[in-house]
C-alpha cells in the first residue's frame, strides 16, 4: 500500500513487513519528520527486495531505521538524506546482512553528507558496499542516464547534454537548476526525460525548463509508465523560455508531461511544492496535440497555469489544446494537497484544453480530497471541457463523469466570460452541442448544477455567479 504520511509517531511501522520473503519493492516513505522507532524492523527478513526507498529525513532520531534493512540479502543500493546521524541506535544493524546475496554484483549506498558516513561499518555503511556522493550536473560533459539512488544537483551547463532517469530508478533533485533562466533554446530535447518509469523525490529548490517550446520541463516515461514526483523540495517546471523571458508566448509542450503531438504515460504527484507553466499544453498533462495517461495528485502543494496566447491554450491539469489533431488525456483524481489551478483562454484549469475541428477528450474527474481552486480565463470551464471550435470540421471537447464527493476540503470554480458552465461544459464557438461532459454528481448527487443541495456540503455563488464554493457543512 502507499504510505503516505510525512509526520510519523513513534513505531508505527515497527515490523510491518518484516519476514515478507516475497516483497520486490518497497513502497515510498515521504516522512521527513521521524518519530522513535519508526521503522525499526520494517523491512527484516524481506530476502527478496531489491529496490530500497528513498529516506528523505535530514535528522535521525532514536532507533528510527534500527534492524530496518537487516537481511535485506538482494539488496543492490539505498539512498539516504541524513547529515545528522547522532541520535542513539538510529542505524544500528539497520543494513546488516543487506545485499549479500551472490546474485547481487553492485552495492551502492547514496548519501549528501561527505563525513556522516565516512567509515563503514554494521550499523553504517556495510563492508563491500560503495559510497556514492551526489552527481553534480555542473560537472558533467556529457550526456547523462540518472541510475536507482542516484542524488542530482547543481547547474547544467549546456544544451547539448540530455538527462534521462533509466527505466524504474528513483532519483533525488536537491537544489538542480536546468536551463531555468531560459537561456537555452536549441536542445530539442526535455529538461528531464524519462525514460520509463520514474520517481522524482524533491529535496530544496529545483528548477527546470525544456530547451525547446516543443517540449517539457520533465518528460514523462511512455504510455504505460507512471512518472511519481514525491518529497519535501520544491520544482518548478516550464515547457518554454518565453513563458519566463518575453510576453511573446510560446509554449506546445507540457510543463510536466508529454511533448507536442507526443504520447506520455500517467503522472502521480504526492509531495513537494511544485509548480508548472505551459500555454498550448497542459502544465501537468499532455503536450499540444497529444496523449498522456492518468493524472493524481494525492498530496503537496501544486500551482499550474497555462498562459494566454491566441486563445487556445491547454487546460492546467490535463489535456493540451487539439489544433487539427486528435488528443487528451485519462483520468484525473485530486484525493489531497493543496491545488491551485489558473488556465488562459479556452482551456478549462482541471479538464481538456481548445478542441478546433478535432476531437479533444478527457476521461473522469475525481476530485475526493484536498483544498482546490480552478480558475479559467474565458470560453471554458473551470472543471470540465476547454472551448470546442469549428473552423472547417466539427470538433468534440469531451470528458468523461465529474465527481466530487464530501471528502474534500474545500473546492473553488470560477469561470470568465463565454462560458456554458462553471462545472461542466465550455464554449461551442461556431459550432453547437460539441462540448460533452459524463454525469456531474457532487456529495452522491447526480445531475449536480449550482441549484442542488447537498447533505453534506455547503454551495455558493459568489462574484457575479462565476464562481462557485463547495465546502463541507459543520456536522
Amino acid at each position: 500500500p502507499a504510505l503516505q504520511a510525512t509526520n510519523l509517531a513513534d513505531g508505527c511501522y515497527n515490523g510491518m513487513f518484516a519476514g515478507c520473503a516475497k516483497l520486490t519493492a518497497a513502497p515510498a516513505l515521504p516522512a521527513t519528520i521521524l518519530a522513535d522507532w519508526c521503522y525499526n524492523y520494517m523491512f527484516y527478513g524481506c530476502t527478496s527486495l531489491n529496490t530500497a526507498p528513498v529516506l528523505p529525513a535530514q535528522t535521525l532520531v532514536k532507533g528510527c531505521y534500527c534492524v530496518m534493512f537487516k537481511g535485506c540479502t538482494k539488496l543492490n543500493s539505498v539512498t539516504c538524506l541524513a547529515t545528522d546521524i547522532t541520535a542513539d541506535y538510529c542505524t544500528d544493524d539497520w543494513l546488516n546482512n543487506a545485499g549479500t546475496d551472490p546474485s547481487v554484483t553492485i552495492r551502492q549506498f547514496f548519501t549528501p553528507s561527505t563525513t556522516a558516513w565516512a567509515s563503514p561499518s554494521v550499523s553504517g555503511i556495510p563492508s563491500g558496499w560503495t559510497r556514492v556522493g551526489p552527481v553534480n550536473l555542473a560537472s558533467q560533459g556529457e550526456n547523462y542516464v540518472a541510475q536507482n539512488g542516484d542524488i542530482l544537483t547543481g547547474t547544467l551547463a549546456g544544451n547539448e547534454h540530455i538527462i534521462s532517469i533509466a527505466p524504474g530508478a528513483t532519483v533525488v533533485l536537491n537544489g538542480v537548476n536546468i536551463n531555468a533562466a531560459g537561456t537555452l533554446t536549441d536542445g530539442n530535447h526535455a529538461g528531464i526525460t524519462c525514460q520509463g518509469n520514474a520517481t522524482i523525490t524533491l529535496v530544496g529548490t529545483n528548477a527546470i525548463t525544456g530547451f525547446d517550446a516543443d517540449y517539457p520541463g520533465i518528460q514523462a516515461g511512455p504510455e504505460g509508465t507512471t512518472l511519481t514526483i514525491n518529497g519535501s523540495g520544491s520544482l518548478t517546471a516550464s515547457c518554454s523560455t518565453k513563458i519566463i523571458n518575453s510576453s511573446d508566448h510560446t509554449g506546445y509542450g507540457a510543463g510536466i508531461g508529454g511533448m507536442k503531438g507526443g504520447t506520455c504515460g500517467n503522472i502521480t504527484i504526492s509531495g513537494g511544492t511544485i509548480t508548472a507553466k505551459s500555454v498550448y499544453g497542459a502544465g501537468i498533462g499532455a503536450g499540444m496535440n497529444g496523449q498522456c495517461g492518468n493524472i493524481t495528485i494525492s498530496g503537496g502543494n501544486v500551482t499550474v497555469e497555462t498562459l494566454y496566447d491566441a486563445g487556445e491554450c491547454g487546460a492546467s491539469i490535463g489535456s493540451g489544446a487539439c489544433i487539427n489533431v486528435d488528443g487528451g488525456c485519462g483520468d484525473i483524481l485530486i484525493s489531497g494537497g493543496t491545488v491551485n489551478v489558473s488556465s488562459g483562454v479556452s482551456g478549462a484549469a482541471i479538464g481538456t484544453g481548445k478542441a478546433v475541428d478535432h476531437t479533444n477528450i478527457c476521461g473522469n474527474i475525481t476530485i475526493s480530497g484536498g483544498t482546490v481552486t480552478a480558475t479559467s480565463s474565458s470560453d471554458a470551464a473551470a472543471i470540465g471541457t476547454g472551448c470546442a471550435q469549428r473552423a472547417y470540421s466539427d470538433p468534440t471537447n469531451q470528458c468523461g463523469a465529474i465527481t466530487i464527493t464530501s471528502g474534500i476540503t474545500s473546492v473553488t470554480a470560477t469561470i470568465g466570460t463565454s462560458t456554458l458552465d462553471i462545472i461542466g461544459r465550455g464554449r461551442n464557438y461556431d459550432c453547437s452541442d460539441r462540448c460533452i461532459v459524463g454525469t456531474i454528481t457532487i456529495d452522491g448527487v447526480a445531475n449536480a448544477t449550482t441549484a442542488s443541495t447537498f447533505e453534506h456540503l455547503n454551495s455558493a455563488l459568489s462574484n457575479g455567479d462565476k464562481t462557485w464554493t463547495l465546502t463541507p457543512k459543520t456536522p
